[in-house]
Parts: structure tokens; C-alpha cells; sequence
């Protein structure tokens, strides 16, 4: 049997009565396809480029919304 790419979740692998194992979805795809193809390079592509820099993004966000809460309850009183 083939693989299948979960359009879902993103998983590969094989399939489990028409269904993707991992989450249950039926929106699957032949991993062979050129839309699957296209769907794996890109993910690869995201996780590969910014997977370091996403984390270091979200804590200067998360960072930078403490601050500015904490600066807006200071210059209100």
C-alpha cells in the first residue's frame, strides 16, 4: 500500500482504512502526488528556514506585550 499525506495534520504515512492514522481525517492525498509533493517541500522548506527564528520571534512578541502592558498600567496612574 502506498503512503498518504494528510492534508489535516501533515503527517505521512500509510493509511488506515482510506483514513489517516494519526488524526482520523479522510482529507488525504497520494504521497506521490504533485500537489502532495508540493504541500512536503514547502513544509520542509518553513521547518527548515525558520524553525529557530519562529521560536526566538514568538518570545520577543510574548516579551514585548508583557512590556506594554506593564508600561500601560504605569503611565495611566
Amino acid at each position: 500500500m502506498s503512503e498518504i499525506l494528510c492534508t489535516h495534520c501533515g503527517k505521512v504515512g500509510e493509511p488506515k482504512a482510506g483514513q489517516c492514522g494519526h488524526c482520523g481525517s479522510s482529507k488525504v492525498l497520494p504521497a506521490d502526488s504533485p500537489l502532495a509533493r508540493k504541500f512536503i517541500d514547502a513544509r520542509s522548506a518553513t521547518k527548515e528556514g525558520g524553525a529557530a527564528g519562529s521560536r526566538t520571534a514568538l518570545k520577543a512578541e510574548a516579551t514585548g506585550k508583557v512590556l506594554g502592558r506593564a508600561l500601560g498600567k504605569l503611565f495611566k496612574k
